[in-house]
């Protein structure tokens, strides 16, 4: 059994791109690249973190938190909440 690290890929770029109020007729080569990261992450490991996503770090701690809280619930609680196979 192999091991495979999780890809940790800086989004900077593409928020750059994002939050430029100019359109542009190409796309950086450097966002282009993180495009190429994405895929690759997706293609062979399935997932990734990103880094210089702009969200605030406690907005993130939160939602790690209340994930944590709700996934050590009791399965009888947790199997209670609506769930369809198109939610949300």
């Amino acid at each position: 059994m192999t091991s495979t690290s999780i890809p940790v890929i800086d989004i900077l770029p593409l928020v750059n791109l994002a939050a430029d109020p100019t359109p542009t007729k190409s796309i950086p080569d450097e966002a282009q690249n993180v495009a190429l990261q994405i895929a690759e992450a997706c293609q062979t490991v399935g997932f990734f973190a990103i880094t210089n996503h702009g969200v605030d770090h406690f907005v993130v701690n939160d939602a790690l938190s209340a994930a944590r809280d709700f996934f050590s619930l009791d399965s009888t609680i947790k199997s209670a909440v609506f769930m369809t196979e198109t939610y949300p």
